[in-house]
């Protein structure tokens, strides 16, 4: 897995970047020219372990509510606040 951010823009012909750690301070929108790329962003995508292990908890949950089915159900209140609460 790759991690960072990367940008989709609106343009084919303008290559998705990855932004580093140390290219943080490198963005700036005080220009003309950094304010017109900034508007060909039609996407940000964060890539990191954390996004990925929510990711995963989430697919778990599915599948023991897929194979255990109706005895799953009185702990659907429950499993839905935590989900919530913990930003899920």
């Amino acid at each position: 897995m790759q991690e960072g951010i990367s940008y989709e823009y609106k343009d084919d012909d303008i290559p998705l970047d990855d932004l580093d750690e140390d290219d943080e301070d490198d963005i700036s929108l005080g220009t003309e020219d950094s304010r017109h790329e900034a508007e060909k962003i039609t996407a940000i995508n964060v890539e990191n372990a954390y996004m990925e292990e929510k990711e995963q908890a989430l697919l778990a949950l599915k599948a023991i509510c897929k194979h255990t089915g109706e005895t799953f159900f009185p702990y659907i209140y429950q499993v839905s606040y935590l989900c919530v609460r913990f930003k899920l």
